[in-house]
């Protein structure tokens, strides 16, 4: 999913979206299979802005540092 399609589907209230890499190995390229795709992981909307603005200290990092 390119980035402006991404931030379109957060302003419509999604906060994540599965990557998938496009593996291009249909012989036709107007027909596009299930299996031309490869799941590489999860991204969430606190993953795309540490991208962009760096590391973002929420209530999960607090819990994590009083643990250690």
């Amino acid at each position: 999913m390119p980035v402006q399609q991404f931030m379109s589907e957060i302003q419509q209230g999604c906060t994540m979206a599965i990557v998938v890499e496009y593996l291009g190995e249909g012989t036709d390229e107007t027909v596009e299979r299930e299996d031309d795709y490869k799941v590489i992981g999860i991204i969430t909307l606190e993953d795309y802005m540490e991208e962009i603005v760096g590391e973002i200290a929420d209530e999960k990092d607090n819990k994590e540092r009083e643990k250690s």
